[in-house]
């Protein structure tokens, strides 16, 4: 690697010195110019930044301090060295402040110049690896922010974050659909009937969750109306919504044309479990509202989308559950302990309108919507 080098002195005869004192070739170094003092050096920089300036200290119009300090501002990644007549503790003080890389005394010889320049090109050297290590890091970032706003999506869903941490990876993985205040969170599943006939056989249930993400991808994107991502072979849709009622028109319309591409394309059918309005802070919440919208195909059918609150009262929020007594209450349940504080009452009910109890009204409220 050759790199550019910009002398600055107010003698000539200094500067043709300096030029004539080395093989810079070898040295690893283009002299890609020489001038009189720091204002002509700022129109170089402009036009040809260099990666190392030489430069005098005592100079007309602008000397090497404010050279050096300009260059610092405006070019940090540019190097300097001051070359200069006047052994002064000061000087060398301030060429420390500026991060100055050397403190050459004139006369300099071809010596003192290589010894300086062979270390000030290592530190060059290690400061291009660096960057293209970076640039490198850079790149897989970029590669992985799918897999990693996957990751956070998924925790969000499942209310393992808190608000700040939720805040913070919202900006740090540019998840723009995320940034409004009121947000619907709608589950699309594949209909078990669908891959009898269909393109898709059973086993590849992961492959086709994996189609009906990329057009759910792809039809948001083009809307700019939510983040999708798979979780446990569904896709999951966070669309950001407004109050009014042309917004969840647009969400329907969206979904709809979702449902119909996956139809047309891979010969699936979906059925789509849609929440109520959520806050970022109740995604979870929306989340669980969606798929239990899904449970409800048992009474209105399959492919179609199913809007939770047009089947049962949706509470604008409800109790807060800790993750805790979530566990608690879904352990009891399984086991059936009597003495566990299980509301079996309100599960009971819950199945018996599943199982067709209450199914008339539901059904009923629902064909409403839907005409």
């Amino acid at each position: 690697m050759t790199y550019k080098l910009l002398i600055v002195d107010d003698e000539k005869v200094v500067r043709d010195r300096v030029v004539s004192l080395l093989d810079w070739e070898t040295a690893g170094f283009e002299v890609i110019g020489s001038c009189e003092n720091g204002l002509e050096a700022m129109e170089i920089l402009e036009k040809d930044c260099p990666d190392l300036i030489m430069t005098d200290i005592r100079m007309p119009f602008m000397d090497g301090l404010e050279l050096a300090g300009f260059v610092q501002r405006n070019y940090p990644m540019v190097k300097l060295v001051f070359l200069t007549g006047f052994d002064d503790f000061n000087y060398a003080r301030k060429a420390i402040d500026l991060s100055v890389m050397d403190y050459l005394l004139k006369p300099i010889t071809a010596d003192e110049l290589s010894e300086s320049l062979k270390r000030i090109r290592e530190r060059l050297d290690k400061q291009l690896a660096e960057r293209r290590d970076l640039s490198l890091l850079r790149d897989y970032y970029e590669q992985s922010l799918p897999q990693l706003r996957s990751g956070f999506l998924t925790q969000l869903i499942n209310g393992n974050l808190q608000p700040r941490q939720i805040e913070e990876s919202i900006r740090t993985l540019k998840i723009t659909e995320l940034e409004g205040n009121l947000f619907r969170v709608a589950v699309l599943k594949i209909d078990e009937a669908s891959f009898s006939h269909g393109v898709f056989s059973h086993g590849d249930q992961a492959l086709a969750s994996f189609g009906v993400f990329n057009i759910t991808e792809e039809i948001c994107a083009k809307h700019e109306s939510g983040v999708a991502f798979i979780q446990a072979d569904q896709v999951v849709v966070i669309a950001p919504v407004d109050e009014d009622t042309k917004s969840i028109r647009s969400l329907n319309d969206g979904l709809e044309e979702i449902r119909l591409a996956v139809s047309r394309f891979l010969q699936l059918t979906l059925t789509i479990g849609i929440s109520s309005t959520v806050s970022m802070e109740d995604i979870r919440l929306g989340w669980q509202e969606a798929m239990r919208a899904l449970e409800y195909h048992l009474v209105v059918g399959n492919d179609q989308l199913i809007y939770l609150e047009d089947l049962e009262h949706v509470e604008v929020r409800p109790p807060v559950v800790s993750k805790d007594l979530e566990k608690k209450l879904l352990t009891a349940i399984k086991v059936a302990h009597d003495d566990d504080p299980v509301p079996y009452p309100q599960q009971s009910e819950r199945y018996f309108q599943l199982a067709g109890g209450n199914q008339p009204r539901a059904h009923d409220r629902y064909r409403k919507r839907q005409t």
